[in-house]
């Protein structure tokens, strides 16, 4: 998963990503992912002819309402020789372009037939397997998508988070799309316990405000200085007070000898999180060893 990296620090007072950056980051990086999580359907020429008929028809619909919008960003696109990697590029691209939507109705409009590929897509790549292969990504791609769909629906991009305080997450998710697997999935689970979200403390009765926990996990993932996690800089790189110079000493000695420790396992938000292949993964495992006795 390549997550978007930003060159300021914790606590420098830096705006918070506003509801569209999170909807958009997450939608570019769930097109971006999608093509990888089946080998033998890499490319959105192979994934799109695996949709059900009436969803690859309501498509160019979709493109159309958003050229009647003014977005730019489906323009050219012929179903009858249709070129769905190049179109998928320049949608991607065109939020970064002159042609950007700007208005919310334009964001959503821009959004749709994004949100729309997306959603068939990994419909179709699970029915194939590639939930045998990437269990874990197809779940996070899936609420992915479902926020996507959540926001645009409930036009969170101008009413804000607090809109859906109160819903519960998981139940706001359901109505938009997500997969019972995946509401059932320990990325929910650990994000409900992380923030104790029980009601009256009862573990058989999560409750959390659909609003508060996800503005809490989206900054969590999505607005991240450099990494996913945030490393300090070495205690000996920081300025020391005339009456500290001892104790800062003693930090910078310990940090050294954690960063020497530590240099043969980075740390593992530093990594490109996306889907890897079966290959991959088996090749990384360590060998299995015998020991006697």
């Amino acid at each position: 998963m390549s997550l978007p990296r930003s060159d300021s620090l914790p606590g420098d007072g830096a705006a918070q990503p506003s509801v569209w950056h999170f909807a958009q980051t997450l939608l570019l990086w769930a097109i971006d992912c999608i093509p990888r999580l089946h080998p033998q359907y890499s490319t959105w020429s192979a994934i799109v002819p695996r949709w059900p008929d009436a969803s690859r028809s309501l498509w160019p619909a979709l493109m159309r309402r958003a050229g009647g919008q003014g977005v730019r960003a489906y323009d050219g696109f012929d179903p009858q020789s249709p070129d769905y990697d190049g179109l998928l590029r320049r949608a991607a691209a065109a939020v970064h372009g002159e042609d950007a939507p700007k208005t919310s109705r334009q964001r959503r409009a821009w959004a749709q037939p994004l949100t729309h590929c997306g959603e068939h897509s990994l419909r179709a790549l699970v029915g194939l397997g590639a939930r045998q292969s990437h269990p874990q990504f197809t779940i996070m791609v899936d609420l992915a998508l479902a926020t996507v769909r959540g926001i645009l629906h409930d036009g969170l991009d101008r009413a804000g988070f607090s809109a859906i305080d109160d819903q519960d997450l998981r139940a706001w998710l359901r109505r938009h799309g997500a997969s019972e697997e995946s509401l059932a999935s320990t990325v929910l689970v650990a994000l409900y316990a992380d923030h104790m979200s029980y009601e009256s403390g009862d573990v058989e009765r999560p409750a959390a405000a659909a609003g508060a926990l996800l503005r809490a996990a989206l900054r969590r993932y999505l607005a991240f200085s450099g990494a996913l996690y945030y490393t300090p800089p070495p205690a000996s790189a920081r300025s020391c007070s005339p009456r500290s110079t001892a104790s800062c000493a003693t930090a910078a000695s310990a940090s050294a000898s954690s960063t020497s420790s530590s240099t043969s396992a980075p740390i593992r938000g530093n990594r490109r999180f996306r889907p890897r292949s079966s290959a991959a993964r088996s090749s990384s495992r360590p060998a299995s060893t015998t020991t006697s006795r």
